[in-house]
């Protein structure tokens, strides 16, 4: 299973994308930063809550926000959310793990004068950190053919399993006689 794309987003503004697939290929969930939005904004509205992950057909949405120390003293801390769309069994916590750093660096690495005023050009540098951090979940073409072949070797080896149980099962029952 793969991570297929991942995003950081500031008041409703994307401030850094970046899709692991093939541009050619279909938009995995249509609308998806707006509904990512929306969801967030619900939570914090209607529940005073955040929301972590959830699924959407055969894909995860996993979230995460990283409080913002505001320039001027008078205004509160404000949420820079992340998130990234994997397929729906993926590690979370290798996930989860991974979005926790790439947040620590962005956050590091740019100044919150620099996110406030959501100075895009800029964080367009950081994309290639995202491959560093992101490195063992990036979706690959070859991934889903791994992933098919690994399910078909672990079918075959419970098929033999099976097999070697009955047989034991058959050979325990002549013995007994």
């Amino acid at each position: 299973m793969s991570l297929l794309e991942t995003a950081v987003f500031f008041q409703g503004e994307t401030l850094l994308e970046k899709q692991f697939y093939a541009k050619t290929e279909q938009e995995m969930i249509p609308g998806r930063t707006n509904l990512i939005k929306a969801i967030t904004t619900m939570a914090e509205s209607a529940f005073d809550d955040e929301i972590k992950h959830f699924v959407v057909g055969d894909h995860e949405i996993m979230l995460k926000s990283h409080d913002i120390d505001p320039i001027d003293e008078d205004m509160a801390k404000m949420p820079l959310y992340m998130y990234a769309i994997a397929e729906k069994n993926i590690n979370k916590k290798a996930v989860e793990d991974s979005m926790d750093e790439a947040l620590f660096q962005f956050t590091n690495r740019f100044s919150t004068h620099d996110i406030m005023e959501k100075k895009k050009s800029l964080f367009q540098e950081f994309v290639d950190r995202f491959d560093k951090i992101f490195k063992g979940l990036i979706y690959t073409p070859d991934a889903k053919k791994t992933a098919k072949a690994l399910k078909k070797m672990e079918e075959a080896q419970r098929y033999a399993e099976r097999q070697a149980q009955r047989s034991q099962n058959y050979t325990n029952s002549i013995n007994r006689f």
